[in-house]
């Protein structure tokens, strides 16, 4: 086992912030205000909100909460558990892909908590934009924060299990970042991690966003995606909600993002987050994605994602896959109001011109109707940058 020290240490030096996982594009931590949180997301009482723990894009180490159904809340005690869990440890969960209920600019998040020292204790909240289901940014950060500076602790003891002792409250931040944007094909994952530096069960419950009243955020994506190099080729780990009458997940995988082929299998086994490692990486571009086959047959695939270095985020202009049949995929840096995206011809003629949604990194074009051939792909990012990319029509 890794000293405590050395894992504490591991995890801030990843980051800068306290974790991993995609890239980061504020530096230092959003402005932070006490929250509205008077709309409840869900309080888990009846069900676990389909939460994954541990994120998908933390820490590869990072431990994870246990949904327990009997008592209504994430935790890390489950039935039968004696062994007291390690100090300095970090402990993370994120939410599905919700709209932004808030205003632009602004993410209200709240939560119940209980940790072993809400003095010493710490834990950050970041804003991921999700695309598709799978590549996933950092739009905003609460960067590292103690509990205690945002919340009134009780101590609570526990005396039939002690190692459920410790310090409870509730925290509500309001996040204030010009990245943070709300409309259609705007979507984000709340994601929430604890640095507990004692050795008592964390426990994590009464997950809101926002303070707006009306019809709550409604999902929009039961499975992300995320790959990340390690030692013996490449991990890919997805999460999964509301888990129903699924057989098995399989790993697909593709030189071009339009063939794909199987390389591993992974059982359904009543999770929420899943990972398998390929080990054959010896081409330098590839693709990955998840089907999830259902007892009766029934299939579902995840977004796409493309490993590029280390990791499965880019913000470079790229296109895939080419050539391509009926339809691309734009990977491009997060748009502006007013872009817009053209193709044409190699000689300059403007054939299809289209208007990615705000905020987007990520966009889907048909090309069914054009006539095979090469074309200039040309994005005007609403803010006066200009990217070129071409692809082949089958």
């Amino acid at each position: 086992m890794k000293h405590v020290y050395s894992r504490l240490l591991s995890f801030l030096c990843i980051s800068g912030l306290g974790l991993s996982g995609p890239s980061v594009l504020a530096q230092s931590p959003s402005l932070l205000s006490n929250g509205n949180c008077a709309v409840l997301k869900s309080d888990f009482n009846s069900n676990s909100g389909d939460l994954s723990s541990p994120s998908i894009h933390s820490n590869l180490f990072d431990e994870g909460f246990y949904y327990d159904a009997a008592n209504g809340l994430w935790t890390e005690f489950y039935p039968g558990r004696t062994t007291a869990p390690a100090p300095g440890r970090t402990v993370s969960i994120i939410s599905l892909s919700t709209f932004n209920p808030n205003p632009p600019t602004m993410y209200d998040v709240g939560f119940s908590y209980k940790t072993s020292n809400a003095t010493t204790d710490r834990f950050q909240i970041r804003i991921l934009e999700e695309v598709d289901g799978a590549d996933a940014r950092v739009i905003a950060s609460t960067g590292l924060q103690t509990f205690s500076s945002w919340s009134t602790p009780t101590t609570i003891a526990d005396a039939g299990n002690p190692l459920n002792s410790g310090d409870t409250g509730h925290v509500c931040i309001h996040l204030l970042d010009n990245d943070l944007q709300s409309g259609p094909g705007i979507f984000y994952r709340v994601e929430i991690a604890y640095i507990v530096t004692g050795a008592t069960y964390a426990s994590f419950d009464n997950f809101s966003i926002g303070g707006e009243t009306g019809a709550g955020p409604l999902p929009v994506s039961f499975i992300g995606i995320a790959g990340v190099k390690v030692n013996e080729g490449i991990m890919v780990r997805w999460d999964v909600g509301g888990e129903t009458d699924v057989k098995e997940y399989q790993l697909e995988k593709s030189t071009d993002g339009s063939s794909f082929a199987t390389v591993g299998t992974v059982a359904a086994n009543n999770k929420t987050v899943y990972s398998f490692t390929d080990r054959n990486i010896k081409l330098p571009a590839l693709f990955y994605r998840v089907k999830s086959v259902d007892l009766n047959g029934t299939v579902k695939y995840s977004g796409i994602v493309r490993m590029r270095g280390d990791n499965s985020y880019s913000n470079k202009l790229s296109v895939y896959p080419s050539p391509a049949r009926t339809e691309i995929t734009v990977q491009h840096s997060k748009l502006e109001q007013n872009a817009v995206l053209t193709i044409a011809t190699m000689d300059g003629r403007v054939i299809r011109s289209v208007t990615p949604a705000r905020g987007a990194s990520n966009t889907m074009v048909n090309i069914s109707a054009l006539q095979s051939g090469m074309y200039i792909l040309r994005i005007e990012n609403g803010n006066g940058k200009v990217e070129s990319s071409t692809f082949v029509k089958q």
